[in-house]
């Protein structure tokens, strides 16, 4: 009788072609580990199998202002360990820390920090918990990881799972600068103000001024949104459908400021988010080809769509 059970068990775990080794894994498309070759990884769920850091280090808003690391309970972050270090006080995270452990992304003055529960409430988006950033100053910063994008024409991918608190301004999901102007300038991922576009931005040395708007978003919507970029051609997707496809010749770009929640340009933050973050997802390649697995996993994750 147990050896029939077992079969049978076998036979569900195979289901349509998918091996089910561990429920408790994140989900990988049939045969696919889709997140190997990432670059950077921030998240609210474990996302790289090998990573065995903290999911993000958060400050209580409280008298001498005490921080806790943050961990991963199989691939869920601890949210009872959130609960009980903020026990009804504000929280606010410090740094979200890259699973690929090159690019944490932080953020040192507690003014400009992402709150993620409000009074001891973990702040969610769709059911999930969520970064939340004011649209005035906050932003998370991994500086390092602008040398990757420096130079001509290279290619990148970006994936991220956010919501826009409102219409009426223009933002930056994320955003890559430089120290010393405010030139040149990459916004993969942005929002417009107007006609409720969405943008990508492309500024090279020399000044040259690139932006493409189009498509449509709304309001305290959670969307998969993603770049896929050949460094001479780019796609945008909100939800599993285009909405920017073009081409663009830019020139050289020197970069040295990453941020997540706007672009720092002289260190400053500009066209800061007014809304959620829950997943960002950086490769410096173009990975348009495997689209379909990695937003497969991240949708199946989510449930957005």
């Amino acid at each position: 009788m147990r050896l029939i059970l077992t079969i049978l068990l076998i036979g569900l775990m195979k289901a349509e072609g998918q091996m089910i080794i561990n429920a408790s894994q994140p989900y990988r498309p049939s045969g696919v580990s889709v997140f190997t070759s990432t670059d950077a990884v921030y998240s609210i769920r474990k996302v790289v199998d090998s990573y065995t850091g903290s999911a993000m280090r958060i400050r209580k808003d409280t008298t001498g202002q005490p921080e806790q690391e943050i961990n991963f309970i199989g691939n869920e972050l601890d949210t009872a360990a959130i609960k009980s270090f903020l026990n009804a006080r504000n929280g606010f995270v410090v740094t979200w820390y890259d699973q690929k452990g090159t690019y944490n992304a932080t953020q040192s003055t507690q003014a400009n920090q992402p709150r993620i529960a409000n009074l001891g409430v973990i702040d969610r988006l769709n059911g999930k918990v969520c970064l939340v950033f004011d649209g005035s100053n906050d932003n998370l910063i991994a500086d390092n990881l602008a040398a990757t994008i420096t130079g001509e024409d290279k290619p990148f991918s970006v994936i991220a799972v956010a919501s826009k608190a409102n219409t009426n301004t223009t933002a930056a999901l994320l955003g890559f600068g430089r120290n010393a102007s405010t030139v040149p300038t990459l916004i993969p991922i942005g929002f417009v103000n107007s006609g409720n576009d969405y943008r990508f931005q492309i500024r090279d040395n020399a000044t040259v001024n690139t932006v493409f708007d189009g498509g449509f978003y709304g309001a305290n919507i959670q969307y998969l949104l993603s770049n896929y970029s050949t460094g001479l051609a780019f796609e945008l997707f909100s939800n599993n459908t285009s909405q920017i496809n073009n081409t663009y010749n830019r020139g050289t770009l020197t970069l040295d400021e990453f941020c997540i929640g706007a672009v720092r340009r002289t260190a400053n933050p500009d066209f800061p988010l007014n809304g959620r973050i829950q997943e960002v997802i950086y490769y410096a390649s173009d990975k348009k080809s495997e689209r379909t697995d990695i937003e497969t996993n991240v949708n199946n994750y989510y449930g957005i769509y």
